[in-house]
């Protein structure tokens, strides 16, 4: 059985994309009658406002945040009872970032969870970019389930490239640290051979002293 929560899902949005969100919401509402069917757990993460009209809540958990204090111990010990973890609302880069934030400090494996990237938005703030994160895991929704993205080969060949580079990188470090530790000690020798072989001037003074007194 898997989880799928819903971020913010909310009847009164910012103008600036109020249209476009209530028409995600008809596709939200169709998400959730086919996933309820495969016995998928859905929860409403609404910060307390109302829902929008349109998506049918009534047969679905809702709470305030996914760090509620009787939701999230409640998550914690009941987290082996679901396989995956999906995350879906608004608005990718604000508020499901952040309730996705503590949905990963709560399950123990970053690989159950993942968002669904055509069942959120971003909210367009002056000068934001909507990067994707390669770390997190992004998954489309079709009414065959949860499909999840892979880079393209191109990009799986950079970010080898990348690790090698870095790899590389790193053992010329640790080779520059070993020659300068050998250096130290070669010149630690170097002084040592040194002092051996030029004479003690204070014990050569004392012998001539001694010398003379006993003639």
């Amino acid at each position: 059985m898997d989880m799928l929560f819903i971020v913010d899902a909310w009847e009164n949005v910012s103008g600036i994309i109020k249209e476009e969100t209530h028409a995600l919401g008809h596709f939200i509402n169709q998400m959730c009658k086919v996933e309820k069917n495969r016995n998928t757990e859905i929860v409403f993460v609404d910060t307390g406002c109302l829902t929008m009209k349109i998506i049918d809540t009534s047969n679905y958990l809702r709470i305030n945040t996914l760090n509620d204090d009787y939701f999230r111990p409640f998550l914690n010990e009941h987290q082996y009872n679901y396989e995956k973890f999906y995350i879906a609302g608004f608005h990718y880069n604000v508020c499901l970032t952040r309730e996705y934030d503590i949905l990963m400090s709560i399950i123990d494996n970053k690989e159950r969870i993942g968002i669904v990237l055509n069942a959120t938005l971003p909210l367009p703030l002056p000068g934001s970019d909507w990067n994707l994160n390669p770390d997190i895991n992004h998954y489309i929704w079709s009414n065959q389930g949860f499909s999840k993205l892979c880079y393209s080969h191109s990009e799986k060949i950079v970010k080898v490239e990348v690790e090698k580079i870095v790899e590389v990188e790193v053992e010329k470090i640790v080779e520059v640290e070993k020659i300068v530790e050998v250096e130290k000690i070669v010149e630690k020798l170097r002084i040592f051979e040194i002092e051996k072989r030029v004479p003690n001037t204070t014990n050569i003074e004392n012998d001539k002293f001694n010398s003379k007194r006993f003639k």
